[in-house]
């Protein structure tokens, strides 16, 4: 519905700012897909705390991308949330293509899943899903469980987490969650009180919901991309 202009002006203004971000963290741009980002730590250059710095940029991204949407509905337009799914594991790296053209990327499952988990995002109620190929590195952040996520083409969950905040309800969350597994009643009447507790905490209410629909246990069977 935009003008060629206007959607120029605000894709061009997003991508400016998600990848002024990555570099900032240390990332590689790989490449723009449409109004999306692709990108990798780890590569050219290899460094200790590559996972961190990417869950650092994941955090950041999704803090410019909520200002983003401030700043042009404040215009008048409608802007969509940003999804973002980051997936630590190893791929392969290098230059891919033919004589007359190739391209600097990354290729294997890890890819592959980061993108899943982008996209599993919308059905969890989550901006930010990580996961890891066996357990997750250290990292100075705090991150939640979501669940134990079966995503689209995978046989195996995986395990997918979200930051947040080091604050009183992160104890109340894990406490519900565990109960998911260990006694499903309770897990009900443990999310029904975060729910009303914490409003605007999304991942509670998805879990608030899914109970109060018959689901139980944290294995999450996702059924689209």
């Amino acid at each position: 519905r935009l003008d060629p202009h206007e959607l120029t002006d605000i894709v061009n203004d997003y991508l400016e700012g998600v990848a002024g971000t990555i570099l900032k963290h240390g990332g590689t741009i790989d490449k723009f897909l449409g109004d999306g980002t692709m990108s990798f730590f780890g590569a050219p250059e290899a460094r200790d705390n590559d996972f961190g710095r990417a869950v650092s940029c994941a955090i950041d991204i999704d803090r410019f991308s909520e200002s983003f949407v401030r700043k042009w509905s404040a215009q008048g337009y409608t802007v969509g949330e940003t999804r973002i799914g980051v997936f630590y594991g190893p791929a392969v790296v290098g230059n891919f293509g033919g004589r007359d053209r190739f391209d600097y990327t990354a290729l294997g499952d890890t890819v592959n899943t980061a993108a899943r988990l982008e996209s599993a995002n919308k059905f969890t109620n989550t901006r930010i899903l990580i996961g890891a190929e066996s357990a997750l590195p250290d990292t100075q952040h705090a991150l939640r469980p979501v669940g134990r996520l079966v995503l689209v083409g995978k046989t195996d969950p995986i395990d997918a987490y979200e930051p947040v905040a080091r604050d009183t309800t992160l104890d109340s969350y894990l406490a519900a969650y565990r109960a998911l597994d260990e006694d499903p009643a309770h897990a009900q009447s443990l999310f029904d009180a975060l729910a009303s507790a914490s409003p605007d905490d999304a991942l509670a209410a998805f879990h608030k919901a899914r109970l109060a629909d018959g689901e139980t246990g944290s294995v999450i069977h996702l059924k689209g991309k």
